[in-house]
């Protein structure tokens, strides 16, 4: 949530009632791998600028393994020369990858479906948090993505952590902290815009505050108490982070401004398998932030154009949107399509 002073303590309330973050991760996994600097998460040559799949263990004969993930079952090929890691503490060898482990790997899938790694990071089990995405499918092609991989690496984030307001959250915030630099670059992909160069440096601060979560320029705050009863809810530290990404311009619609950075969250960080399914009886007449604007925006990019969602983002970035680009980009207007979205929605009466 990005705010002004003054309207904080509404925004943030209302935030906290409508959205139980938790209620929505409940029972999902984290599988987030820890970028390091022996061996970081792009850079020239590698062929990669993602992890691409992740999963268990499920068998395992010499160097290939078969990975079990939500897209079924994949074969991977992981040479003595791949880098073994473990998340969080980076320090592993080839002797932990038993069967029933639960592995992150990047490298290269080829055309077969078969995956061949050059690095793998054993992933802790850690229920009830988020679980990232299996597919990640950002505007610009595998081949750019590739070509971009130096530039990626030299934007890896600077984060400064402040846990001085709440010294007992340093765990929890060191991990979300190293979550937010694995997933920087990806989503600085994702959101790309020709000729901007997302914010590299930012701080998070972890204090005593009314409310969930701001940010105000590079700074995220985020409230002490909301985060003790709440030590999965990554998604609320990341969903900040995509406002420092975001670096909006000019006079944009609230609403939307929050639901992208609630569709990179619940769509790209934390797919939940139950997440944003709202009906109809949830859904006001007119267009609305965060999750129910996300939902909506995952729709109207798979219903009308598979980069609505980017270029959405770059025009808020120049301080050029207008109304005018659903037209331009759906042949509708914004009325029409959420009326139109809304319609899809399962039983409940709507609200007038």
């Amino acid at each position: 949530m990005t705010v002004s002073k003054g309207c904080t303590g509404r925004c943030k309330a209302f935030r906290r009632v409508i959205f139980p973050f938790v209620a929505v991760l409940c029972g999902m996994v984290f599988t987030v791998p820890q970028a390091t600097a022996q061996t970081p998460l792009a850079g020239p040559g590698a062929g990669f600028v993602r992890p691409d799949r992740s999963g268990t263990i499920s068998a395992v004969k010499g160097d290939v393994y078969t990975l079990t993930s939500r897209r079924g079952d994949v074969t991977v090929t992981i040479p003595e020369s791949a880098a073994i890691e473990r998340s969080p503490e980076g320090k592993a060898s080839r002797a932990d990858l038993k069967i029933d482990a639960r592995i992150g790997v990047f490298g290269t899938e080829k055309e077969d479906g078969t995956f061949t790694a050059t690095r793998v990071v054993l992933l802790p089990e850690r229920p009830n948090t988020a679980r990232r995405p299996e597919t990640y499918t950002p505007k610009l092609s595998a081949e750019e993505l590739a070509a971009s991989a130096a530039k990626l690496e030299k934007n890896t984030p600077q984060i400064t952590l402040d846990t001085t307001g709440a010294p007992d959250l340093a765990g929890f915030a060191g991990r979300a902290k190293a979550i937010c630099e694995a997933y920087y670059p990806f989503i600085t992909a994702y959101l790309h815009t020709e000729g901007f160069t997302p914010p590299t440096k930012f701080s998070q601060i972890y204090r005593e505050m009314d409310g969930v979560a701001y940010t105000a320029g590079s700074e995220c705050h985020f409230a002490a108490a909301w985060f003790r009863n709440r030590s999965d809810d990554y998604g609320a530290v990341v969903h900040e982070m995509v406002h420092v990404i975001q670096s909006y311009r000019g006079n944009n619609p609230g609403w939307l401004v929050e639901a992208v950075d609630d569709y990179i969250r619940f769509y790209h960080f934390e797919p939940v398998i139950k997440a944003l399914n709202f009906t109809a009886d949830r859904v006001p007449n007119e267009p609305q932030a965060y999750q129910i604007g996300a939902q909506f925006l995952n729709w109207a990019q798979t219903e009308y154009d598979k980069n609505l969602v980017p270029d959405l983002n770059s025009a808020m970035r120049k301080g050029q949107y207008s109304d005018d680009i659903w037209k331009q980009k759906t042949n509708k207007t914004i009325s029409e399509l959420w009326s139109e979205w809304r319609s899809t929605l399962p039983s409940g009466k709507p609200k007038s």
